[in-house]
């Protein structure tokens, strides 16, 4: 989130929230939309677990697993199309990687060099089932180079290299440098 420019947007999984939080959506308003009560923005209509926060460009999650990356993909193109000084990251873990939303989306990314950094959070886990069981190359970050798209691989525990990564990664997005 600290890597992020106000003029980008967010394309959360389950775990972002804090980055709605980071850019300014208030904690209160965040409980209101938590309990779907009188004060929550979205009159309830929304999942409990499904904040979203309009004014800090932060999308709503979906419980669908994989739907945000082409969401993500889309708002980067529309960007790039308009000539926004946009990026986007479009968060998910690593059992998205194993359905057709993140491949179509990664492949249509990498063909028309969307300004989009897809941020895998790989815990081991898709639901229940571990890695090994879901995909044979562990190595989540090498699926992008069948999409023409540099895959970098980071220790999720150290922060500073996280943000480092992630702010580049935006950085040549915004540049025109095309998905990370």
């Amino acid at each position: 989130g600290y890597a992020l420019e106000p003029q980008d947007w967010v394309f959360p999984a389950l775990r972002e929230q804090g980055i709605a939080l980071l850019r300014g959506f208030s904690f209160f308003d965040y409980v209101c939309q938590l309990m779907g009560n009188s004060a929550d923005a979205s009159k309830g209509r929304q999942m409990p677990c499904h904040p979203t926060f309009r004014e800090g460009n932060y999308v709503s999650m979906s419980s669908c697993i994989a739907t945000q990356i082409p969401h993500a993909v889309g708002a980067a193109m529309a960007a790039k199309y308009r000539g926004d000084p946009v990026a986007v990251l479009g968060c998910f873990g690593d059992g998205a990687t194993s359905e057709g939303d993140f491949h179509a989306a990664a492949n249509f990314a990498g063909v028309f060099e969307a300004p989009v950094v897809l941020f895998c959070q790989n815990n081991q886990w898709s639901i229940t089932v571990p890695i090994e069981k879901q995909m044979r190359n562990t190595r989540i970050a090498d699926r992008d180079e069948t999409y023409g798209i540099p895959g970098v691989r980071v220790d999720g525990n150290d922060c500073l290299a996280v943000y480092q990564v992630v702010r580049e990664a935006l950085k040549r997005a915004r540049s025109g440098g095309g998905p990370t």
